[in-house]
């Protein structure tokens, strides 16, 4: 029977967490490069902000409406760098800010929620930037807690969060008003997301919108003069992308077992500049718990190859220096388990180590129920 070969159980700490831990390294890495300068020159750029949110949890699924609970408020500290031209890609960005983000907020004082805290660095890039106003798009992903998670015996009306450690995923609209050289004053409407990635069930996740107000102090009172750098031109119109993944997941009811997931994608983009790609995507899914799903509605089904999903995409990635983030979506032409739909969706991270190699890291979603983090390495060319 199939019970019988879902054994792809792991006691193991999160290994999703542990890759989001390596992935915000990286990202320290990326950003860390993007300073290396001279360090009286690089204060210069250096700020401090504060921002107080005010927001409520959305009920994006029936079950969580007892979670809602008042409105409440949020605080956050950040700090980073103005860029201005160093690395070759802040102009084709026009010259973004990056840095890191505290967040906390006490939920309402949830009995179920508990209190929630981030930690993520972010990339804020202006869309209008003029000499005293900026219209600026903001996002971030690092690590999330919340202090209190499910519990079949003590917390059983949790049912949005299965663990402390989360991930957080920030994204932040603001209008900014320079007052000085040194203060400028922001307002602006954000989304902050807690979830993980379906690796400890319940996970329906915890959505956060939020109005917030804000104020940036620069540290010293002149900043650097802009670089004027440019980019090479582009030597090739297409490349393809081919990558493979791994991942574990829960399934529901929450049984605490593991279940083993793989997957393996091919993209031929479209190379349209340096910032953006447009691309057709082939993917391959292998998912235990699709056996488990099945088995329970069929007592004699017991076959392995039967569960792999293929889909095919339509792939959208950004990026910045080494750094890029994919999207991909599309539907399943081709699967035996019908109960998540027949759309995926694919958010990812990836990092070039080299001119070839790339590492992934990503969250596969059906709308908006996550159904896995995917964890791997890629090769392009």
């Amino acid at each position: 029977m199939a019970g019988k070969s879902l054994k792809y159980v792991s006691n193991s700490k999160n290994p999703a967490i542990i890759l989001l831990l390596l992935f915000v390294f990286i990202i320290n890495i990326t950003i860390s490069q993007a300073q290396t300068i001279d360090r009286k020159i690089k204060y210069k750029n250096v700020f401090i902000e504060t921002k107080i949110h005010y927001g409520f949890i959305i009920k994006h699924h029936k079950k969580i409406e007892h979670l809602q609970g008042r409105h409440f408020s949020a605080f956050e500290i950040n700090s980073g760098i103005q860029t201005f031209g160093t690395n070759k890609w802040d102009k084709l960005y026009n010259y973004p800010r990056i840095g890191y983000v505290f967040w906390y907020s006490d939920l309402g004082r949830s009995p179920y929620l508990g209190s929630a805290y981030a930690f993520y660095p972010y990339m804020n890039f202006h869309i209008i930037n003029k000499k005293k106003f900026f219209f600026n798009f903001r996002f971030g992903m690092g690590l999330g807690y919340l202090s209190k998670k499910f519990d079949q015996h003590t917390n059983y009306k949790n049912i949005a969060i299965g663990s402390h450690l989360n991930a957080a995923i920030s994204l932040l609209f603001e209008t900014r008003w320079k007052i000085n050289q040194q203060l400028s004053l922001s307002s602006g409407i954000g989304l902050t997301h807690f979830s993980n990635g379906a690796f400890k069930t319940p996970n329906l996740g915890i959505n956060i919108p939020t109005f917030n107000i804000g104020a940036s102090w620069f540290i010293l009172k002149k900043q650097a003069d802009k670089i004027e750098t440019n980019l090479p031109p582009l030597n090739k119109k297409f490349e393809f992308n081919s990558f493979l993944s791994f991942g574990f997941k829960e399934m529901y009811p929450p049984l605490h077992k593991k279940y083993f997931t793989c997957s393996y994608s091919g993209i031929l983009f479209n190379t349209k500049n340096h910032k953006k790609k447009y691309g057709l995507g082939l993917d391959l899914f292998y998912n235990t718990g699709n056996l488990y799903v099945l088995d329970l509605s069929s007592n004699n089904f017991n076959s392995n190859i039967s569960i792999i999903r293929i889909g095919i995409s339509l792939a959208y990635e950004i990026r910045y220096n080494n750094l890029s983030f994919l999207i991909q979506t599309g539907p399943y032409i081709r699967s035996k388990d019908k109960s998540d739909g027949t759309i995926y969706t694919r958010i990812g991270i990836r990092y070039a180590v080299s001119d070839h190699w790339f590492l992934n890291l990503s969250l596969k979603t059906h709308f908006a129920k996550a159904d896995n983090i995917e964890c791997g390495l890629g090769y392009k060319f």
